[in-house]
């Protein structure tokens, strides 16, 4: 297809290759660093090329190249595919309800804005990398540390890649707004809350009148700080961590799920809304590298390890001594309900063999 070439000088004084699609005759504005893409037409932003500024998208943007906003957050009526680097200290508003992001495979976005998810037919979708931070650094600009990453008006966030935040600043970054419908996190790759950083949905009252949901189907969970939402169902996959699921009313987990506390040896702190969480043939994954350094499931409330596998590990070579003993499960109350759950224990030298006790409110593992 032939290609209409444009050249836009933008606030930098860098020069801008864009190209629109043949025959739209694409009117491009360049406004105190705000490009404007009509509706109804293409612009694409070419791997060696670079754009400095913020943009108002009402037809279809494409990057493979190097975006950087300055003084706006850009505005996605339409649809921002990115396929190169995005590095945002503004942030993205999905504008009248129906703002789409796709971050494909190949894309990485950098961010220490917010992304606004209106209505319910904003979407944003992470198929590549993206990094919440607490400043971008050579993007230029203020520490954007106190603005949260996102608010969850109406609309959803999918991660089918590698979604980290990482702002270890003591604030919460993730924001339920008002609305009148759910907002919805969904996992299906890795979404990892780096240690000292916090998200959650689920600050506001479970009485609000907008709930968030988050829905893993597949993937990893990794929370190594804090990470809160109305309702968690965990479908499949691995929940691990070293950090604190810190409120929701949480799903049974399935024998498709494995909760492994550390990172890798820790504790993963768990409080259920409801004060309770039931393992229903799940795993939990416990290591072992030492006398005193095992992980430890704790559990704010009632736990049910109805068909459990508990599944222990030694690391690094390490031999328990006779008599040492892990207290690996804790919780308010320790139950089966007469569906025993099973205990797959390394092998001992010399014939030694494990206890397993269940006190209760404390699951411990003795080496004889």
């Amino acid at each position: 297809m032939e290609k209409v070439q444009k050249l836009i000088k933008v606030l930098s004084g860098a020069v801008l290759l864009l190209f629109a699609q043949q025959g739209t005759a694409a009117i491009i504005d360049v406004m105190n660093g705000l490009m404007n893409v009509p509706l109804g037409q293409t612009v694409t932003v070419n791997v060696n090329d670079t754009m400095i500024g913020s943009s108002m998208v009402y037809g279809t943007l494409n990057n493979y190249g190097l975006l950087k906003d300055d003084t706006y957050n850009s505005g996605i009526v339409g649809v921002l595919n990115n396929h190169g680097i995005i590095l945002s200290e503004q942030g993205f508003s999905s504008y009248a309800y129906r703002g789409k992001i796709i971050n494909h495979t190949d894309g990485l976005i950098v961010m220490s804005g917010y992304v606004d998810m209106y209505g319910q037919q904003s979407y944003f979708e992470n198929a590549g990398r993206l990094i919440v931070a607490k400043s971008i650094g050579d993007a230029g600009g203020d520490d954007k540390s106190y603005i949260p990453f996102t608010y969850i008006f109406r609309g959803a966030i999918k991660n089918t890649g590698s979604m980290l935040i990482d702002r270890n600043n003591g604030l919460n970054v993730c924001q339920l707004g008002y609305g009148f419908a759910n907002g919805n996190l969904v996992n299906e790759g890795s979404f990892e809350i780096a240690g000292g950083s916090l998200c959650h949905f689920a600050e506001n009252p479970a009485t609000a009148r907008v709930k968030s949901t988050y829905i893993q189907n597949a993937g990893e969970t990794k929370i190594n700080g804090s990470f809160s939402a109305h309702q968690v169902t965990i479908n499949k996959g691995i929940l691990s961590g070293n950090g604190n699921l810190a409120g929701g009313i949480f799903d049974a987990l399935s024998n498709q799920v494995t909760i492994a506390p550390g990172s890798t040896i820790g504790t993963l702190n768990i409080a259920p809304d409801n004060g309770q969480l039931a393992c229903s043939g799940c795993s939990i994954a416990i290591e072992l590298s030492g006398a005193t350094t095992a992980d430890q499931l704790h559990v704010n409330g009632g736990f049910s390890m109805n068909n459990a596998n508990l599944n222990v590990q030694l690391l690094d070579g390490y031999v328990p001594a006779p008599g040492a003993t892990f207290s690996v499960i804790t919780a308010n109350s320790i139950n089966d309900n007469g569906l025993a759950p099973t205990y797959n224990l390394p092998i001992l030298p010399n014939g030694r063999t494990w206890s397993v006790q269940n006190t209760g409110t404390e699951v411990v593992l003795t080496a004889n």
